[in-house]
């Protein structure tokens, strides 16, 4: 939801995947057709124009793609070529575009098909898409990047824009997931690379490291006062691995399941799922 380049899709692919290992049949839907991230991180799988055939037609067996390597996860794919089309198929509609996507054009998908439907939006509310998955959804999973341009941003969309759309924004944030962690990640150079480095560029080197690890505990516990119990453990989206992942179109899980990014993403899974146990003793 919030602006880009805070790991939403990459944090989707993987929720997505991990609550499929978990036993949870999940569909998740790429409701992002400028971009079309998800349909690229899941690289298995045919990039096709299913969103707007969704908006256009409704939920159908003919609009799910399964990947092969996690036999409990549908997708919905998107084209970003068909983005011209939403604006005047959301308008055709107008106010009343939430109330058909849920009432109409979704319902086949939500009763009991699904234990989990995981829709990747795109950056910001400026998409109409976006706008109606919105209304549509009953939480939001959060990811932030623990960045100081990413504060303003997401103090924008809990203190202004969410509570145009939410009656109870703050019940409607359920898990704050976050990631791209600088502490402990930004690591002091090798000896091989300390030994081609000048003194002034060692130095200049160490301090940016620190300066970013005392930004990150800074930024972190203003999440904390924020947002509380909803914060799950930080992923450290910034590892190697991460961001290998999120060019060649693979899971962390298939490349080396014992890595760190691995262990952080499965505890937001395992949040996730307990708080299935929360929800059901509340029943």
């Amino acid at each position: 939801m919030p602006k880009g380049g805070v790991g939403k899709s990459f944090l989707a692919g993987h929720l997505a995947t991990g609550l499929s290992m978990a036993g949870r049949r999940v569909l998740a839907i790429d409701a992002d057709p400028g971009q079309g991230q998800l349909t690229l991180r899941l690289g298995n799988l045919e990039r096709r124009g299913d969103l707007l055939r969704l908006f256009k037609e409704g939920a159908s067996d003919a609009l799910l793609q399964q990947d092969p390597r996690y036999p409990n996860l549908w997708v919905v794919t998107t084209d970003p070529r068909d983005v011209t089309q939403f604006k005047p198929t959301i308008a055709s509609y107008g106010p009343f575009w939430p109330l058909m996507l849920k009432e109409v054009r979704m319902k086949p998908w939500l009763v009991d098909e699904f234990d989990y439907i995981l829709i990747d939006c795109g950056p910001g509310f400026e998409s109409e898409v976006t706008t109606c998955f919105l209304q549509v959804a009953t939480e939001l999973w959060l990811p932030y990047a623990v960045e100081y341009e990413s504060f303003d941003s997401f103090q924008n969309l809990v203190n202004q824009l969410l509570p145009q759309a939410r009656k109870n924004p703050d019940e409607f944030i359920t898990h704050v997931i976050p990631n791209k962690l600088s502490l402990g990640r930004e690591r002091a150079p090798t000896e091989d690379e300390a030994g081609v480095m000048g003194d002034r560029d060692r130095k200049r080197a160490e301090l940016i490291r620190r300066a970013r690890t005392n930004d990150a505990v800074a930024l972190l516990e203003m999440l904390k006062k924020t947002f509380g119990g909803k914060m799950t453990n930080p992923v450290r989206l910034a590892e190697a691995l991460s961001q290998k992942s999120a060019g060649g179109g693979e899971m962390v899980w298939d490349m080396d399941p014992n890595s760190e990014i691995a262990q952080d993403l499965s505890f937001v899974v395992e949040a996730i799922v307990e708080r299935e146990g929360v929800l059901a003793r509340g029943a």
